[in-house]
């Protein structure tokens, strides 16, 4: 308290002083509004200080205990990388090479948001015309996914 005290009062010396050695003009007015603002801060910091805490003492008698289900997150991974391959396996037999990438639905690994598919190279190269309809694509995925076609992409391999 002590220091706030004097501090108030050194910003109103300073002030005084500054006010009478600067002459008349334009400059003193601004030098005068400049004071002001030291000084207003000089009064309103300790209520910063009121507001500023560690955050370890906000939280320290909140327990948070995280425990991770690597059990179900093995299984989660496992049955997308399963169904990737399926599915990479089931556009093969019906003649376009592609790799899949499955992208679940946030907060629930069981629903499939949307699926990746893209196109290798070598599906687009060879010495017949390729015909490649984008649409049956994505209409084999969906249905063997069973999302909507919307939900099914479809790249082509750089």
């Amino acid at each position: 308290m002590r220091g706030y005290i004097l501090a108030i009062t050194g910003v109103t010396v300073l002030c005084v002083v500054s006010s009478v050695l600067i002459p008349e003009g334009r400059m003193k007015k601004y030098v005068k509004g400049i004071m002001a603002l030291i000084t207003l801060c000089v009064i309103i910091a300790p209520i910063f200080t009121v507001f500023k805490k560690n955050p370890d003492d906000v939280f320290s008698d909140v327990s948070i205990d995280l425990v991770v289900d690597e059990a179900y997150l093995d299984t989660a991974f496992l049955n997308n990388d399963k169904t990737s391959h399926d599915l990479e396996s089931y556009l093969k037999s019906a003649g376009i090479d592609a790799k899949v990438v499955i992208v679940e639905k946030i907060g629930n690994s069981s629903e499939i948001d949307y699926v990746n598919i893209i196109l290798s190279k070598s599906s687009l190269t060879g010495t017949t015309t390729n015909n490649i309809d984008i649409s049956e694509i994505k209409s084999l995925s969906a249905a063997y996914l069973g999302i909507s076609k919307k939900d099914a992409r479809v790249f082509y391999e750089r």
